[in-house]
């Protein structure tokens, strides 16, 4: 059942799938799939692992042990194709858990490596039965920790001193705080290849002193909620806001096509700077990096017909400024003055240096 396309778990039974970035080409396919197989990646957890045979089979048990505690096994099935490797087990009478649980390391198409763990299950044992749903999130933690572990053993250096996918250090996961297809695609165009959790901050409900404080704050704001999720564990958290500054207030998006009409009438012919704050926490150690970038933008000078078809066409009502470089509103832009991506929405090379604050290059998070 934990096989992909398989039926789905049983009623009562709770099931989990996390994914995590591994690095990039066959090499790393080649060496997580041997950690992951031989018991490695398990034995980096800090668990105790005795199993009745030194590569996981069909029929192979194993006993996985953490303090105390105890959690008999049995591999029900095994893949090694090409692309994926992996396999899955089964508890047995003793584990405080009844269910599968899948590991799969897998290449895709864009050359990027990860481990996806497949699982269903329900508490066996009286203390995970009380805990409730606080179980699923410490399961999810676990998988999360599996795949930091078989990272760490991806990047361990071989006897002639190089890595996997020569040399490079695997890709460390990448989380967007932001429900922005602009600032997605900006990112997979650099390849990078983020997962997306929306911080579903109020930004209504915040304020600063000037534009410019008031975009680094909504950052900050997103990338700390977000950061705070189980789901965001062991990753970079990047969160960005824009905000348009024209005559010393700052525009972000309108209020409805009325507003957008009366921004654009006062926009046109002008000049405003786009700022968008940026802010990238690293929850694994704590750290956080952040900044401004600005670009002057120098509006053309549609005519209210123009405006009314472009309001018409819903797009200013989901951007800051009511205006966005990549889109409709691209004709009516004369020039900009900087960052061609920070006016779409994130800043590139703004972002390569708070993660060089932080200590992880941006070429530690290409995966595509």
């Amino acid at each position: 059942m934990t096989k992909a396309g398989g039926p789905p778990p049983p009623p009562g039974f709770r099931s989990l799938r996390v994914r995590v970035p591994l690095g990039a080409g066959p090499e790393v396919l080649a060496r997580a799939g041997e950690a992951l197989t031989n018991w490695s990646m398990h034995r980096a957890t800090g668990l105790g692992v005795s199993p009745t045979a030194p590569k996981a089979a069909p029929g192979v048990r194993v006993a996985l042990r953490l303090g105390p505690l105890r959690a008999p096994c049995e591999v029900v099935w095994t893949v090694r194709e090409q692309t994926r490797i992996g396999f899955a087990y089964g508890t047995l009478a003793g584990h405080p858990e009844c269910g599968e649980e899948a590991f799969v390391v897998e290449r895709l198409a864009s050359g990027s490596v990860t481990l996806t763990v497949r699982a269903f299950s329900r508490p066996a044992a009286w203390y995970l039965r009380a805990l409730g749903p606080v179980g699923h999130w410490g399961q999810r933690a676990v998988a999360r920790a599996y795949g930091r572990a078989l990272r760490r053993l991806v990047a361990r250096p071989t006897m002639g001193g190089m890595t996997g996918a020569a040399s490079a250090t695997p890709a460390r996961r990448l989380v967007l705080a932001s429900a922005s297809p602009a600032r997605l695609g900006l990112l997979r165009q650099a390849g990078m290849d983020p997962e997306v959790i929306v911080s579903g901050v109020d930004e209504d409900a915040l304020s600063a002193p000037t534009p410019t404080e008031l975009a680094l704050v909504l950052a900050r704001a997103k990338a700390a909620a977000v950061a705070e999720r189980p789901e965001a564990a062991d990753a970079l958290v990047v969160g960005c806001d824009s905000v348009l500054e024209l005559d010393g207030r700052p525009l972000g998006k309108p209020a409805d096509a009325e507003d957008a009409m009366n921004r654009w009438k006062s926009m046109r012919g002008r000049s405003g700077v786009l700022l968008t704050g940026h802010c990238v926490v690293d929850t694994t150690t704590g750290g956080e990096a952040f900044g401004t970038a600005a670009t002057t933008v120098h509006f053309g000078e549609p005519t209210d017909a123009e405006i009314a078809a472009y309001v018409a066409s819903g797009e200013p009502l989901h951007v800051a400024g009511a205006f966005t470089l990549d889109g409709r509103s691209a004709p009516f832009i004369d020039r900009i003055e900087g960052d061609h991506g920070n006016v779409i929405g994130l800043s590139l090379p703004l972002l390569r240096r708070l993660l060089a604050e932080l200590g992880t290059p941006v070429t530690a998070l290409w995966t595509l």
